[in-house]
């Protein structure tokens, strides 16, 4: 049984195809097999047919998969999204220039693409990072604008009365729900069917159990959890849907209580390897806080 897996690699300017050859029972480890499909590894912009290898990116970013096989990527500094068939390197949309331009079939244009997802029907959800926008490419590659009004801020609203902060990634579910990382506000936006935007995860920049630090990519699993890459933090979390009230909530580690060996002190483990001092651990396991100090 074969799994095949697709890289976008930043600065090798190539796309890499990942086999990974699955031994049924597990008694072997896996081969992995890695070749370039398409890119010749210099930075540019050219479109190749019949010859993939030969073609040219800048800076590729996301990347997906329909049904039949075909790649869709979303070419960051050549501001457009190419389509890698079998033989094919062709842009469906964005003519290699930054801008905006009007939504439609040749006049739309791209500043900075970055995340990408694709639905059941095959219709394309770019994030246009620097344009601070959602795009929808559909089946006749013709572009319009689902969510965002261009201009860098934070608001929940329908459509393209919301907005966002140089959005990066994206994820879609099995519903059509997409959840879009909005990296310059430290948030975790939803767009549901209706393109209502809305916040999932609402907290400014840190790191705390509830806070991001330049979050930049997002992956959604058959159960409808959630995984953020956040990256100033170097970490990655989770999201998962809280049984009590339906809503969407970052999954923290518990606290703990350790005693310090040295002092014979109990101090309670909290997340980011961050420590509260505690007055008393009671038999019963009740804790008196007497300050909420921090050692880093």
């Amino acid at each position: 049984m074969n799994n095949n897996a697709y890289k976008s690699k930043y600065m090798k300017y190539k796309a890499r195809y990942l086999e990974l050859k699955n031994m049924l029972g597990g008694a072997a480890a896996c081969p992995i097999q890695v070749r370039t499909i398409a890119g010749d590894g210099t930075r540019g912009y050219r479109e190749q047919f019949n010859s993939p290898i030969n073609a040219q990116f800048n800076y590729p970013s996301g990347i997906v998969t329909n049904v039949e096989g075909e790649l869709f990527v979303a070419d960051t500094l050549n501001h457009c999204i190419r389509k890698i068939d079998k033989y094919n390197v062709s842009t469906i949309a964005g003519d290699g220039t930054p801008g905006l331009g009007w939504d439609g079939v040749n006049q739309a244009k791209f500043n900075s693409p970055t995340g990408i997802a694709i639905n059941a029907a095959g219709e394309l959800f770019v994030v246009d990072r620097d344009n601070n926008r959602i795009r929808k490419i559909d089946e006749n590659n013709i572009v319009s604008t689902i969510a965002g009004d261009g201009t860098k801020g934070y608001r929940d609203d329908v459509g393209t009365r919301a907005r966002f902060r140089f959005p990066e990634g994206i994820a879609i579910n099995a519903t059509g729900e997409l959840f879009v990382v909005d990296g310059g506000n430290n948030r975790i936006r939803k767009i549901d069917v209706d393109y209502n935007v809305s916040t999932i995860v609402d907290r400014t920049k840190g790191y705390t159990p509830v806070q991001f630090n330049g979050p930049k990519a997002i992956a959604i699993n058959a159960t409808g959890e959630l995984f953020v890459a956040d990256s100033r933090n170097n970490r990655i979390r989770r999201i998962v849907c809280a049984s009590t009230t339906g809503r969407m909530v970052l999954q923290t580690a518990e606290d703990r209580i350790i005693r310090e060996e040295a002092t014979n002190k109990y101090i309670r483990e909290r997340y980011n390897n961050n420590r509260e001092p505690l007055l008393a651990l009671e038999s019963r396991g009740v804790v008196q806080e007497r300050e909420r100090r921090r050692i880093r």
